[in-house]
């Protein structure tokens, strides 16, 4: 699912990358991105880094002789607050899940560099060559894994950005019900068959989701089936919630219900969803909201 989250995060994207030679939208458009993915990482990085220092507190309580659980140092905590945890084993296993939040911003920087530096026409042809450059890399698994992880992330927001373009210049599909269950088709059977197409795990799943993304978009559905702004910004908010919290807590979870002698792993799961969605409501009402409201006026964030 991660492949698909990339490419919706270009298609998402592309339009309001910053245009060419324009300080001030190249400004907003990365500080706008970094306070969108920072505020929620940073609390559950913070909410590590306690849980394994009340864990280590008991150990010595208890005095049980045991290895800390994680490697955990200044440069970790460090490159994992500047989103950078992806050049770092130490830093992803903080939180596992942010390495693809991580790769994603190293991409918006880029990508967001050469839309500034270069016309629109030099800017596409970037955005081609970035394309091939992810297909050639994530088909062959290079090494290090930050840079695997890196051309994984490339390869989706790049493809993502394409096919809005695409979108937007071009008239509507022909049959488009047709394409969109067939994409809704190809999507689901790379999500539940659960298919291993090894190096190429990412090409195809990307190519599958763009499609279905394509599709969806092209798709249109009467009055009653209109889904209203402030709902798919709340869905995409505690899906991102969701994500970011559900590894730091799972491990919580998991001792909460072998306490109570809980071994259902269907339970296990249900309670991890819920846990992280009361996560993100509070994280957001106490931390990230007050923060956006305060920048608001002073940035000129909206």
């Amino acid at each position: 699912m991660v492949d698909l989250f990339f490419v919706l995060s270009g298609f998402v994207l592309a339009p309001v990358f910053p245009k060419h030679k324009e300080l001030a939208s190249f400004r907003h458009f990365l500080l706008k991105r970094f306070l969108r993915l920072v505020p929620l990482t940073w609390i559950t990085i913070m909410f590590v880094l306690l849980y394994a220092g009340l864990l280590e507190i008991k150990q010595n309580l208890d005095q049980v002789a045991s290895t800390p659980s994680m490697p955990i140092d200044f440069q970790a905590v460090l490159l994992s607050l500047m989103l950078l945890q992806v050049f770092s084993n130490e830093a992803t296993l903080l939180n596992y899940p942010l390495w693809s939040l991580s790769a994603e911003w190293i991409v918006n920087v880029v990508i967001a560099i050469m839309a500034y530096s270069f016309s629109a026409r030099v800017y596409k042809y970037f955005l081609i060559s970035l394309l091939l450059l992810g297909l050639i890399s994530t088909s062959s698994s290079i090494d290090p894994e930050w840079a695997n992880q890196i051309f994984r992330a490339a390869f989706g927001i790049s493809l993502g950005i394409l096919i809005r373009y695409i979108f937007d210049s071009r008239g509507r599909l022909k049959g488009h019900r047709f394409h969109l269950v067939l994409s809704s088709a190809a999507s689901l059977a790379v999500v539940l068959l659960r298919i291993d197409y090894g190096p190429y795990q990412a090409i195809c799943s990307c190519l599958a989701f763009a499609y279905f993304i394509y599709s969806l978009a092209e798709f249109e559905v009467g009055s009653n089936f209109q889904i209203t702004e402030s709902i798919a910004r709340n869905s995409g908010l505690l899906s991102f919630g969701i994500y970011v919290w559900h590894a730091p807590l799972s491990g919580l979870v998991s001792r909460l219900l072998e306490v109570t002698q809980v071994h259902n792993l269907g339970i296990h799961y249900l309670a991890l969803v819920l846990t992280s969605f009361l996560a993100t409501l509070i994280s957001v009402k106490l931390v990230e909201k007050p923060i956006l409201k305060t920048l608001k006026g002073r940035l000129d964030i909206r």
